[in-house]
């Protein structure tokens, strides 16, 4: 299936949704949704507070362990199986380049993250 067919499949399973059931189960996921992103918010900053160390490898070993999950580069063995191959290796238009781009753009952005982040502290300090 195409990206515009699955997105226009989405667009229709939502509108019967709307239809069957009214907005109010849309806002009801949505006000789910965001209840939950503020409560995991809360929790994670509890735990960052209560046991840094911990938490941050934790958080480490979740990120790692994902890589696999989102290497862009992939052979499909059979339907739901895929394989995890170097861009070199890749059947098809690897767009290296893009993802060095991209990489070095994030790593920029952490860059100025924290500079800003040292610029203000030491502002403050002043101030």
């Amino acid at each position: 299936m195409d990206k515009g067919k699955a997105l226009e499949a989405r667009v229709t399973t939502l509108e019967k949704t709307v239809d069957t059931h009214g907005i109010e189960i849309i806002a009801l996921f949505g006000l789910g949704a965001v209840l939950g992103i503020v409560g995991f918010s809360h929790f994670l900053t509890w735990l960052l507070k209560n046991y840094r160390n911990i938490t941050i490898a934790a958080l480490t070993g979740f990120m790692a362990g994902s890589l696999n999950k989102i290497w862009p580069w992939k052979r499909a063995l059979e339907p739901l199986h895929e394989q995890n191959v170097w861009p070199t290796d890749f059947a098809g238009d690897a767009q290296v380049g893009w993802a060095v781009g991209f990489f070095v753009v994030g790593c920029g952005v952490i860059v100025a993250v924290e500079l800003a982040d040292r610029w203000l502290k030491t502002k403050k300090t002043v101030s």
